[in-house]
Order: structure tokens, then sequence, then C-alpha cells
């Protein structure tokens, strides 16, 4: 029995000190965890769809939409920077020798290109429409310069022709029909012939050379060739040797049938220089100034 008791004791302070360990390996536990965050088990950080999608620039079905806004916030942009006025007080603005504004002439001028691809060495022919435009308002004249884009439109209406004058007509007629009349149409073109043939060296100074062209399937040939024959003897005046010959086709038609105060001129070739070019487009606006004030146009 003593032995059992004994052996009861020893179990009994056994468990004892077993408990005392736990206890005290729980506080432990308790004190370790008492420095370790898991709230984040428990928590959420607001997700923001954007640090996603905005740097992999993703489509959306809101694109189109989008695009048409900044389409018409840049097109804003560009017609409040067209319709402000120029800050004339600026230290850079270059003076100008004659700021009077020109008498107006009471003629009116429309110029168009019926090839409007054609390029020279450096810009195109409707960039000389635009400069021959500035001599002649520079002179007093009312002009409209062609804007619409005729490969645009071909392509808009199926137009696989190789002919570009119906398409230039269609938007001839538009500004007849705007306007009532002008005094003068020219379609500006650059033919294609070489450098050495398109080129004239009168004095050292060198011109993109000019030929009038008729059709002479017109109805109104003879009006066209009459003011071709001004322009070319008035350019004639200014510089001799910048007019090639006059060309007369006899099956061609140039869209001269619809409007008898036009003419069909070409500038140059596409290896003359802009400034060749312009040279030429001065001729051709005091030609034009003169034909008129001489009443020859």
């Amino acid at each position: 029995m003593q032995r059992n008791s004994w052996f009861n004791v020893c179990v009994k302070l056994l468990a004892v000190m077993l408990i005392l360990a736990g206890l005290h390996k729980s506080s432990l536990v308790v004190s370790v965890m008492q420095d370790f965050d898991v709230s984040y088990l428990t928590s959420f950080h607001p997700f923001d769809v954007s640090d996603v999608v905005a740097p992999l620039h993703l489509a959306t079905v809101d694109d189109d939409t989008s695009l048409l806004v900044h389409q018409v916030d840049q097109k804003m942009a560009s017609e409040t920077l067209e319709t402000s006025e120029p800050d004339t007080q600026t230290e850079n603005t270059p003076q100008t020798e004659n700021t009077q504004t020109p008498t107006p002439t009471g003629k009116r001028i429309y110029i168009y290109n019926t090839h409007q691809y054609e390029g020279y060495a450096t810009n195109n022919v409707m960039d000389a429409a635009d400069y021959l435009a500035g001599q002649l308002r520079s002179l007093g004249y009312e002009v409209i310069v062609e804007k619409a884009d005729f490969e645009a439109y071909r392509l808009q209406v199926g137009d696989t022709g190789q002919s570009r004058y119906p398409t230039s007509r269609i938007f001839m007629e538009q500004q007849l029909a705007t306007y009532g009349s002008f005094d003068l149409i020219i379609d500006l073109h650059r033919d294609s012939i070489s450098k050495d043939l398109s080129t004239a060296n009168v004095d050292g100074v060198t011109y993109a050379k000019m030929m009038m062209v008729i059709g002479m399937a017109s109805a109104n040939a003879s009006e066209v060739a009459s003011r071709s024959a001004v322009i070319h003897e008035e350019v004639d005046r200014l510089v001799n040797g910048v007019m090639r010959s006059d060309y007369q086709r006899a099956s061609g038609t140039y869209n001269q049938q619809y409007a008898d105060h036009m003419v069909l001129i070409e500038c140059g070739g596409p290896e003359n220089t802009y400034e060749e070019v312009t040279r030429s487009m001065d001729l051709l606006a005091k030609a034009i100034d003169a034909g008129f004030k001489g009443g020859r146009l």
C-alpha cells in the first residue's frame, strides 16, 4: 500500500509539473503573438481597376467615344488658335514694308488643283495654289482656294476611274453654286517633265516654267484660249522665257466646257524647288492683275 501511495503521489506531482510547464509555454506563445500582425488576413486594401487597365492600355467599348471627344477637343483647340488674333507686339514678328490693307478690286478668283497629289522637290501643287492666292489677295482680289480632299471623296463614292476631272468638276460646280460666279477660275497643275525642260534661268535667277493648256473640244475653247493668251503675254512682259508654248489639245476639255472664265496652268516639274515655283507664282499673280487692270481678262 505504501508503495502504491508513493507511486500515486509521484504521478500527481508529474501531472502538476506538466500542467505548470504547459501554462508557461502558453504565456510564451501569447507574448510572441502580441507582436505578430495578422490583420491582413481580415482586412482588404481598396482595389483600383485603373492600376491594372491603364498601364496595359486595354481597349474598351468606350474607345470610339473617347476618340471622338479627343477629336472635338483638338478641333476646338485648332479653331481657337485660328480665330485668335495674332500678337503683333511680339519681338520676333517680322516687319513688313507695306502694312496697308489692299484696295479691293471687286474681282473674285477660284483656284483648285485637279491633281492634288502632284509634288515638287519640296511642297506640292496645293501649296503653290495657297501661295498664289496670298499674292492675289495682297493685290486686292477675293480668292477662294479649294480645300476638299478629292481622293477621299473618290474613295467614299467608290470612284475608280482614271480621270480626276469629274471629281474636280463636282467641287467647282459647288463653289459656283455658292458664290454665283467667278471672274477667273484657275486649275493649277504640275507637269511631269525633266528639270532641264521645266526650269528657266533668266539673268542667273531660276523659275519653274509655266504653260497654258486649252481643251479644244470644249465649247468655250475660244474664250479660254483668249484668256490664256493674255496671261502668257503679261508674264512675258515681266520675265521673258518663263512661259512655254501654249498647249492646245484637240480631244481635251479639262472642265473648261463648264465655265468660260477659266484657265489651266502647268507650273514646273517634279524636280523644281518650291522657291522656283513661288517665283513663278509671283509673276503669275502680277500677270493676272495686269490683265484685269487692262480690261483684257
